[in-house]
């Protein structure tokens, strides 16, 4: 009986461990995930970044379009929609969908991480997002 227990105890905590190290490791990958300006331009606030995500932002604030590009990579993309826009990569390609039919908005491309950051550190147009792990000089995180 006193070893069915401890046996019980064991695999209840090693279920909990279990639990805690994924949970963990969703945290930091998420946290893995960084968008991305030009040197030149001003940070911009998390909301503005929603917005422009989201296609309710079309325009710099001190003037020009802005020019989304969205990172082909499947697990960056949910990641980055997860993280800063709150929802799945499905529902922000569902809401740039709506945006064409309703608005003739054409949705944003999606293109590799070294075209995102190429675009981004030539042109202050351009917003991205790529792994932190990409990250270097030619551009800046956009948000504080």
């Amino acid at each position: 009986m006193k070893n069915k227990l401890r046996y019980i105890i064991l695999m209840t905590a090693l279920c909990l461990l279990a639990v805690l190290h994924n949970k963990v490791a969703v945290h930091s990958q998420e946290d893995d995930v960084v968008p991305i300006i030009n040197k030149q331009r001003a940070t911009i606030s998390a909301v503005e970044l929603k917005r422009i995500f989201t296609g309710d932002m079309t325009r710099w604030q001190n003037g020009g379009s802005v020019r989304v590009l969205l990172n082909k990579d499947g697990q960056t993309y949910e990641m980055f929609a997860k993280k800063y826009l709150g929802m799945s990569m499905n529902r922000v390609e569902n809401l740039w969908v709506l945006k064409k039919i309703r608005d003739g908005i054409i949705p944003p491309r999606k293109v590799s991480s070294l075209v995102i950051k190429t675009m981004v550190s030539r042109s202050g147009d351009f917003i991205g997002f790529i792994k932190r792990s990409e990250l270097d000089d030619s551009v800046k995180v956009a948000v504080e």
